[in-house]
C-alpha cells in the first residue's frame, strides 16, 4: 500500500461495475426459486417446491425489481443529471430485489411467476389479474401493480471456425 494512501469507503461508477452486481442479483433469484422460497418467501424444503428457473424468468424478476434512481453525479462539484425511469441514463433504474421478491420481515409482495410457457405465432393466451383493497391496499396508499412480460426469440446456433 502506497504511505499515505486513504483506506476508507471510496465512491466508484461506471458500467463495469454493472455485471457482477447483476449476476450476484441473477444468482441469488435463481438460488430463490431452486430453494423453494417461491410463492411464500420462506424456504419451502419439500423437493416439489424447487423450480429450475429459466434465464427468461430470471430477467423478468431483475427487470421487475428495478426501483428509480434520482440521476447522475456529474464532475466533482456540478451537481446532478436528473433522470426518470427508462430513459438512457437509467434504463429500468437499480436492481432491488426486495422490491419483487417476497422474503419475511421485508415486504408482504404477492407474485406470480409463469416459467417456459410456450405460445405459437398467433395464438393469444389470456391472463386475468384482479386488484383489491386486499392485495393492493386501496384508498390510494401508493402500492402498485407490476407486469413484466419476457420472452426468449427462436434459438440460433453459431458455428465457429478456427
Amino acid at each position: 500500500a502506497n504511505a499515505g494512501a486513504s483506506c476508507g469507503p471510496r465512491g466508484m461508477s461506471g458500467t463495469s461495475r454493472a455485471p457482477p452486481a447483476m449476476s450476484g442479483a441473477a444468482a441469488l433469484i435463481r438460488q430463490y426459486f431452486g430453494d423453494g422460497h417461491y410463492p411464500a418467501g420462506y424456504r419451502n424444503e419439500s423437493k416439489d417446491a424447487s423450480i429450475d428457473a429459466s434465464g427468461t424468468l430470471v430477467k423478468a424478476v431483475l427487470l421487475n425489481s428495478g426501483v428509480e434512481m434520482e440521476g447522475r453525479k456529474l464532475a466533482v462539484g456540478s451537481g446532478t443529471q436528473s433522470s426518470v425511469m427508462y430513459d438512457s441514463i437509467q434504463g429500468f433504474g437499480r436492481v432491488n430485489l426486495t422490491a419483487t421478491l417476497r422474503l419475511p420481515g421485508k415486504k408482504n409482495i404477492v407474485m406470480r411467476a409463469i416459467d417456459r410457457l410456450t405460445v405459437k405465432d398467433g395464438e393469444k393466451m389470456p391472463f386475468q389479474v384482479v386488484v383489491n383493497n386486499t392485495l393492493c391496499g386501496g384508498g390510494g396508499t401508493g402500492k402498485e401493480l407490476r407486469a413484466t412480460l419476457v420472452w426468449a426469440g427462436k434459438r440460433v446456433v453459431v458455428l465457429g471456425y478456427s
